[in-house]
């Protein structure tokens, strides 16, 4: 802290008490934005930082209001109807604190060229990850059994999975190909991340379809045959929620 010492010589102000009342106008004016612009500075880490590094700041920061706007709404909306339907008990939704723009930038710049989508990052940016998990009690039993369960994983567990050219594909006409598009194409850019790690009866998978951005949300079943789920992750999200984590939906 400083101390800072006015002046106290009457010599240095005029008779006029006006003009000494705008001289102590003009000095706590000049405090004011001296103080105001220091605050206002951006770190220097910030100013020295990637483009890359920046690209995700900027999304997660436009996309703070559309994760809460969307996600934490359905979210609180699928708890709430839970909690409505006679027999469902132990609705549970684990906290978890938000993914830092730092975490985000390092999973763009290891696996390159492939970028987040907006949506995601605005649900990153919300919470790490996903679990909300729900049991039913046993009418005559008194027993309480789980059963459903909505499972997203963090920035950290976002892992490529292998595209095997063997793999089945169906495409989003409900067409079965006859070989997987990653199999023509020896130059395709198709990759694979996975969203749910809990998944017990395939992968569920952030794909992008031989493109880098915009990916779409794509489910393998047990005989390795891809579908595809929703177009973006907003649109899965909605129907992860609609559907309440009730198994094999």
């Amino acid at each position: 802290p400083c101390h800072l010492h006015l002046p106290t010589h009457t010599y240095l102000y005029p008779a006029d008490p006006f003009c000494y009342v705008y001289s102590l106008f003009y000095y706590a004016l000049s405090c004011y934005c001296f103080f105001f612009l220091m605050i206002r500075r951006p770190p220097r880490s910030t100013l020295s930082s990637s483009s890359a590094a920046s690209d995700v700041y900027k999304r997660q920061a436009e996309g703070d209001l559309l994760a809460r706007g969307i996600f934490d709404d359905m979210s609180a909306q699928a708890m709430k109807m839970l909690e409505d339907i006679p027999g469902v008990s132990d609705v549970q939704l684990r906290p978890i604190g938000p993914a830092s723009p730092r975490h985000l930038n390092d999973w763009e710049t290891t696996n390159a060229p492939y970028k987040l989508p907006q949506d995601l990052v605005a649900f990153f940016s919300m919470t790490d990850g996903l679990m909300l998990t729900w049991s039913v009690a046993i009418e005559g039993q008194g027993s309480v059994c789980p059963l459903g369960c909505m499972s997203l994983n963090a920035i950290s567990q976002l892992t490529p999975l292998h595209l095997d050219i063997r793999d089945g594909q169906v495409d989003e006409h409900a067409n079965r190909l006859d070989h997987c598009q990653w199999g023509d194409d020896p130059d395709h850019c198709f990759a694979a991340f996975n969203l749910d790690q809990n998944m017990r009866d395939g992968n569920l998978a952030l794909m992008y379809p031989n493109r880098t951005e915009d990916p779409q949300v794509w489910f393998q079943d047990v005989s390795c045959c891809w579908y595809v789920v929703a177009e973006s992750f907003t649109h899965f999200f909605r129907l992860m929620i609609a559907h309440l984590g009730i198994p094999r939906w």
